[in-house]
């Protein structure tokens, strides 16, 4: 057996439980966990509950028939929504065009719904982004709030900013977006590597976003084209490291000064990133988005793991946790305390991507053998 829970809820237990009714065809658990996010505000936590209870529930009619007993339910109404864009994924994967179109305007139609039935509710507002990605350019967006931004790339930033306005630093908004971008499936890994940066530098210092580097430097080994890095000598990544986090104090530093120029502070520190790149041997690139990985892990690992008894925010997911212990590397001695509180939670994202044959419990197994720490034991 396992010494892993490869379970999407992660260490979330009211919502491993929520999950495993939805499962079971029950949605009392679901309802109560999804009202009580929306009650309280606690929308990261609602957002990925609301795509695991998804997960789950695409395999039957439950949340349609939860929303036809309950239609005035706004949780209901974005479950619903949420499954039909499942579905529509797998009608495109499986090329079912009328079926696609569908569930498509389904799914839109749904997300309106239920910003409508509870308007301050920024969580469905994270569905346009999916459906651009579905079928581009194929439905009529909200318009944006605020002012315009500059992007460091194109893309379906207009999307990405619907829902960033209403919930900002929206973790589901910045991975859906990330996505659009990424080698392994057809964009290129400097694309990545901007946008990441650019959604790192502008989220709450605890903010799980502040590890998109990160995630941006797995992607690069697991892009089709991947070679293995050329590492930098022990002083450069030293000086690369120390850049990279004097970089963000500074741009803390600009905005706290001038909440006005949080766009100008951005366009600068990923300018001179840039340029850091660029001076860069293009063998040595990968080895510096490394460091970069580095050096976020361990200002987010600061932050959550200030003292002995602390803990990161319940939003933090499972894979969040994965990418922050993978960036520390097995040799830190900080990645034991974050193994340590996964437990035998696991996920299987960076791992299936760090196996030649995209076997998530090898790869595990091996890092775990590298840090020399136990294999967690499942009550």
């Amino acid at each position: 057996m396992s010494p892993w829970e490869w379970d999407q809820a992660g260490l979330d237990t009211e919502l491993a439980r929520a999950r495993a009714g939805i499962a079971a065809d029950r949605f009392g658990d679901a309802a109560l966990l999804l009202e009580q996010t929306r009650v309280s505000g606690d929308w990261e936590r609602r957002a990925h509950a609301v795509q695991v209870l998804a997960a789950s529930a695409q395999a039957s009619d439950i949340a349609r028939r939860w929303m036809n007993e309950q239609p005035d339910n706004p949780d209901a109404v974005l479950l619903a929504a949420r499954v039909s864009l499942l579905w529509a994924a797998q009608a495109r994967r499986e090329h079912q065009t009328p079926r696609l179109r569908q569930l498509l305007a389904s799914a839109d139609a749904l997300w309106r719904l239920a910003a409508q039935k509870d308007p301050g509710d920024p969580v469905p507002y994270a569905v346009p982004l999916h459906l651009e990605h579905l079928s581009p350019g194929a439905f009529v967006l909200p318009r944006e709030a605020g002012v315009p931004m500059p992007y460091p790339v194109p893309g379906p930033w207009h999307a990405w900013r619907i829902a960033d306005d209403r919930l900002h630093a929206s973790a589901e908004a910045a991975h859906t977006l990330l996505a659009f971008y990424l080698a392994r499936r057809g964009g290129q890994v400097a694309h990545v590597n901007h946008v990441a940066d650019f959604l790192a530098h502008r989220a709450p210092l605890d903010s799980p976003l502040r590890l998109l580097p990160a995630y941006a430097a797995v992607e690069a080994l697991a892009a089709p084209d991947a070679k293995p890095p050329v590492p930098l000598d022990d002083a450069r990544a030293e000086y690369l490291c120390r850049l990279y986090r004097l970089l963000g104090d500074k741009y803390a530093e600009w905005v706290t000064a001038r909440p006005d120029a949080r766009y100008e502070a951005e366009h600068r520190i990923d300018g001179i990133l840039e340029m850091v790149a660029e001076a860069l041997d293009p063998q040595q690139r990968p080895a510096a988005r490394m460091v970069a990985a580095r050096a976020a892990a361990r200002d987010v690992y600061e932050t959550w793991f200030p003292r002995q008894d602390a803990a990161p925010p319940v939003y933090a997911t499972a894979r969040d946790l994965s990418v922050l212990a993978w960036a520390l590397g097995p040799e830190d001695p900080r990645t034991r305390r974050v193994l340590e509180h996964l437990g035998p939670v696991a996920s299987p994202y960076p791992w299936r991507l760090l196996d030649k044959d995209g076997d998530p419990e090898r790869a595990l197994r091996a890092f775990y053998l590298q840090a020399v720490v136990d294999l967690p034991r499942r009550a």
